[in-house]
């Protein structure tokens, strides 16, 4: 592919110097703004070939390709076949560079093939559930979330949009939910305490941070499912209380992610969709870092 664009670069050289040869005896030849050396080492890039051309025939002085010869006007010969060329090759170079490319698509596709099935591995996927719930199969649809426990990959929790916080003690075999009594149930982040083993403390951030589709009803909605903030449990999930960073629906917020300090679990972040909040005492206060409005 690469002797194939060098031949592209010097066959589009070819027929423009021809046709410059044809144009004004007073007009210079742009073929002579190419870097000498460069042009001999087959080594010209796309911004070399553009700014050899646009020297002599600036965009501002030659909008559409015509020049004033007397009282005439004339269209500059190589300029169409020119566009049509740096059309067609500015959005395959390398932008910083401006080097050709060296692969032709097949390559890369097949490139790309390779990695995808070494990717794969050629491992077979099996749903894990849950495949229904007590309403059929609403709900059971999507995740926004998985957490697993530190030291046993048996055991993991998953945040659904709109059924709440879902955890498996047996690799996905059986799932019981813990979240079926707050008032939000979508869960877009999970994060566990440091120290889950010894205190079994997690966070949730309440509301569903991936789906959109409200909006289509009316009513100024949005999200799927919105925040009422960030909620903790300390025993493992069965009873969950608010944190200090508390909405309410109307405000039409997500939470979407909560990271901890591995080192100390008194400092928190939370990404909102309103800005980045930081926690210094476990989640009981928090102040605001960045703010959406930072960026208005």
């Amino acid at each position: 592919m690469k002797n194939y664009i060098l031949f592209s670069i010097k066959s589009i050289l070819i027929i423009l110097i021809s046709l410059s040869s044809f144009s004004s005896h007073n007009a210079q030849n742009w073929t002579q703004n190419l870097p000498q050396r460069k042009l001999n080492s087959g080594t010209l890039n796309f911004y070399d070939i553009q700014n050899a051309f646009y020297s002599e025939f600036p965009k501002d002085s030659f909008p559409n390709g015509t020049k004033v010869v007397g009282n005439n006007i004339q269209k500059i010969p190589e300029w169409k076949l020119f566009k049509r060329w740096e059309w067609q090759m500015e959005t395959r170079v390398d932008k910083q560079s401006g080097n050709f490319p060296t692969k032709s698509a097949s390559q890369v596709l097949n490139e790309f093939n390779q990695q995808r099935t070494a990717i794969n591995g050629g491992g077979n996927w099996t749903s894990l559930g849950p495949s229904s719930s007590w309403s059929g199969y609403y709900g059971t649809g999507r995740l926004n979330c998985v957490t697993f426990h530190p030291n046993n990959n048996n055991i993991f929790w998953v945040g659904s949009p709109s059924g709440g916080l879902w955890k498996t003690t047996d690799g996905g075999v059986n799932w019981t939910v813990s979240t079926d009594d707050n008032d939000v149930l979508g869960v877009s982040t999970i994060a566990l305490d440091p120290n889950y083993i010894n205190n079994n403390t997690i966070y949730i951030g309440t509301g569903d941070r991936d789906g959109g589709s409200m909006w289509s009803l009316g009513g100024g909605q949005f999200n799927d499912n919105n925040s009422i903030g960030i909620l903790k449990s300390t025993d493992d999930g069965q009873t969950w209380n608010t944190t200090g960073l508390t909405f309410t629906t109307d405000q039409k917020r997500t939470v979407n992610e909560i990271l901890i300090n591995p080192n100390n679990s008194q400092i928190m972040f939370a990404a909102t969709s309103v800005g980045i909040y930081k926690s210094s005492d476990g989640g009981n206060s928090w102040t605001v870092k960045i703010s959406s409005n930072d960026f208005v």
